[in-house]
């Protein structure tokens, strides 16, 4: 009956995909079944003798950070206290350099006396999960990285385009008035620029506030928020692209609605749409063209038309002019 009690132990230990293993009182490994070899690619007979935590300092793989070295802590509390521990797991470096994972479960012998006589337990490959875990990981790493890259992106580009209209009508009224183009400082023309200015350090903090407000920034899902103004703002969006033209030598006519006129509008979006048109225009007209801006009521409020002397949009790319330009 012994004989084939070991007989039978020993077919399934050989057999199973999982492989056995014991210890003795001071924690050296003393049996292991054949079947580890077929895991693990590497001899174990080399670590019959050791304690685990020998064995692992020989050819263990954890990486070396905090959290492997409080698991082997723990491990060692467990051992000392003779509890039982489940799914202990860690990554060992077989003979051909291949990393590969275990997960091992432990129920501790005693004599029926109450003494501790070892541990008995088994042994599983678990590197097909670990693996496909650490693949999931490191996709999700990648996809947040690519998310903060195009965030990024999208903020430099948005805002490289946004500000260099308002940046352009400061360079360009600013080089007219050091140069004192138009007569000496204290001219109404300079006085007159010196409120353009304004206006366009005004429309660019409002972008800036926008662009650094990353609660807000995809711009697109943003609400309008409508307010009743004055035709005053269309004249102040064109001194802006005035100071842009001067700076050219670009001329710009116009065909706008008296100051008094009055429409609903969002006030930052309208000074975008109609600016960054009339920017594009003069910057891709040949110097010393004109440029001409028409803006008219509208059943819907206005409606702008930017006509300029450049190569123009191809019109397959029409259909994809408002599109993001990142």
């Amino acid at each position: 009956q012994l004989a084939q009690a070991e007989a039978r132990f020993r077919a399934f230990a050989e057999a199973g995909s999982d492989w056995l293993w014991e210890t003795d009182e001071r924690h050296r490994f003393t049996y292991f079944s054949a079947s580890v070899q077929k895991h693990f690619a590497t001899p174990f007979r080399k670590v019959l003798g050791l304690t685990r935590h020998a064995a692992i300092a020989k050819i263990g793989a954890d990486p070396d950070s905090t959290e492997t070295r409080e698991k082997w802590d723990r491990h060692a509390e467990d051992l000392a206290a003779h509890r039982p521990f489940r799914d202990l797991q860690y990554a060992v470096r077989s003979e051909n350099g291949e990393i590969r994972y275990s997960a091992i479960s432990d129920d501790p012998i005693f004599t029926e006396s109450g003494k501790f006589i070892g541990y008995r337990g088994v042994a599983r490959n678990v590197s097909t999960t670990v693996k496909a875990e650490l693949l999931r990981a490191l996709e999700r790493e990648r996809d947040l990285a690519i998310t903060a890259k195009t965030v990024m992106d999208r903020f430099l580009a948005t805002m490289s385009h946004e500000l260099r209209p308002p940046l352009n009508a400061f360079i360009g009224f600013s080089e007219l008035m050091s140069k004192e183009a138009f007569g000496p400082l204290g001219g109404k023309t300079y006085r007159d620029y010196a409120s353009d200015i304004l206006g366009s350090a005004q429309h660019l903090l409002s972008i800036v506030e926008d662009l650094l407000g990353l609660s807000r920034f995809d711009l697109a899902d943003q609400p309008l928020e409508l307010e009743t103004v004055t035709a005053q703002l269309l004249h102040d969006i064109l001194a802006i692209a005035q100071g842009i033209g001067l700076q050219r030598g670009t001329a710009l006519e116009q065909d706008i609605p008296a100051p008094a006129f009055t429409f609903a509008i969002d006030r930052r979006g309208i000074k975008q749409v109609a600016l960054n048109p009339l920017s594009n225009a003069i910057k891709f007209s040949p110097p010393t063209e004109t440029v001409t801006l028409r803006i008219a009521p509208h059943a819907e409020g206005i409606k702008i038309v930017v006509r300029d002397s450049g190569p123009g949009i191809p019109n397959n790319l029409l259909e994809t002019i408002f599109e993001p330009l990142y």
